[in-house]
């Protein structure tokens, strides 16, 4: 075969495969720079998923596009997803998280009111005033959802409420679960890492014999 060819193809493979680990690079940089300015910005970072959480409560009914992004996200997040139907529709599309957390709203249950279908004011003529979605309530593994329990919650004291829903946050309850995993959300970051990191160093190795092999 004609050495020009061979030595073009190398030169082909050669740029591909620093392409390859260039890109390899810059997102295994990218989501380290995230982790650490999450890190070292909580408090913001905190602030910022509060208000997506807030968003996502607001047009929890209204847009199909927020819901299915929650629904990806939540289901993600949790070793358990589950679904819970009334009259074969789907009752909750944020389960998966409660049965993980066990929580309710981002701050606590009243949270809730943000919603113009559940906003807890006399000025609101939604029958589901001062409800919360059926993923708030609290069960038993083999009890079924009763859905009258998630009526008028959010106008009964912190006590009353937790008889029959969770009244917790998600954001504490997802602070201290994370807490409680740290070496199981250090194992999740590393197994993302390392293949990034193989794919990293395989590059190199392919180009470094590429490149004696078109000086040889």
């Amino acid at each position: 075969m004609d050495s020009s060819i061979i030595c073009k193809t190398c030169v082909i493979h050669a740029v591909r495969s620093i392409q390859f680990s260039f890109s390899l690079t810059l997102v295994f940089l990218a989501q380290l720079i995230i982790a650490i300015l999450s890190f070292i910005y909580s408090d913001q970072t905190r602030d910022a998923l509060g208000k997506f959480v807030k968003k996502a409560i607001v047009h929890y009914r209204d847009d199909l596009d927020l819901q299915n992004l929650m629904d990806y996200i939540q289901q993600e997040a949790s070793e358990l997803t589950a679904c819970v139907c009334i009259n074969n529709l789907p009752a909750s599309n944020d389960y998966g998280l409660t049965l993980k957390f066990r929580c309710c709203g981002w701050n606590n249950y009243t949270d809730w009111s943000w919603n113009m279908h559940f906003n807890c004011t006399q000025r609101n003529p939604s029958n589901e005033r001062c409800a919360v979605p059926f993923s708030c309530c609290t069960r038993a593994p083999t009890e079924t959802v009763n859905t009258t329990i998630c009526f008028g919650v959010q106008a009964q004291k912190h006590l009353k409420a937790a008889e029959s829903i969770y009244t917790d946050g998600c954001a504490d309850r997802a602070a201290t679960w994370i807490e409680s995993h740290l070496i199981l959300v250090g194992t999740l970051v590393l197994g993302l890492a390392l293949p990034q990191i193989a794919g990293i160093m395989l590059s190199q190795m392919l180009v470094s014999q590429i490149e004696n092999k078109m000086n040889s």
